[in-house]
């Protein structure tokens, strides 16, 4: 039997489209300059410059309608660094259950942490919380983007989702 990896379909259409804005660029752009740089080739200077007067209309008016984008490279690089800032698997992380756990109606334990934000255990799943207070809940990233939690480094981690 043959396993594929998966990936969320939100990371899949993020990175196809990063991929794709090089690309798109390029055919935006060569497509109208060609013209432009056709009129170097113009031997008359007059029907020369009267080819580029005409050319550069034709680009002033597609910038004006929006079917032509300039980008500096600076802000498509600025771009990149931001995307790949927000896709990077974040480290787990240790927080200290701040108030006690709640078991709600469907059987799953609710955390409220000392940061404010509230984790609730997002499968079925046995969670060992420990006897003294504090628990302390470890969240890290899953391998296929989901996050996990371990209460007081007991195994098994279990899938949670965040509340608030």
């Amino acid at each position: 039997m043959t396993k594929f990896l998966t990936m969320p379909r939100a990371s899949l259409a993020a990175t196809l489209l990063l991929l794709a804005v090089p690309q798109i660029a390029v055919a935006q752009a060569s497509a109208p300059l060609t013209d432009l740089y056709a009129c170097e080739g113009v031997a008359d200077k007059a029907d020369q410059l009267d080819c580029f007067l005409k050319e550069t209309a034709k680009l002033r008016t597609a910038e004006t309608a929006g079917e032509l984008v300039a980008v500096e490279k600076e802000n498509v690089e600025q771009f990149k660094r931001d995307f790949a800032e927000k896709t990077k698997t974040p480290k787990s992380r240790s927080l200290a259950i701040r108030s006690t756990t709640t078991v709600g109606a469907n059987g799953y334990v609710r955390f409220t942490l000392e940061n404010g934000e509230v984790w609730q255990q997002a499968e079925a799943a046995r969670v060992r919380l420990g006897k003294a207070e504090p628990d302390m809940l470890v969240i890290k990233k899953g391998r296929m983007g989901g996050v996990l939690g371990l209460v007081n480094g007991k195994r098994p981690s279990f899938r949670v989702k965040q509340i608030k």
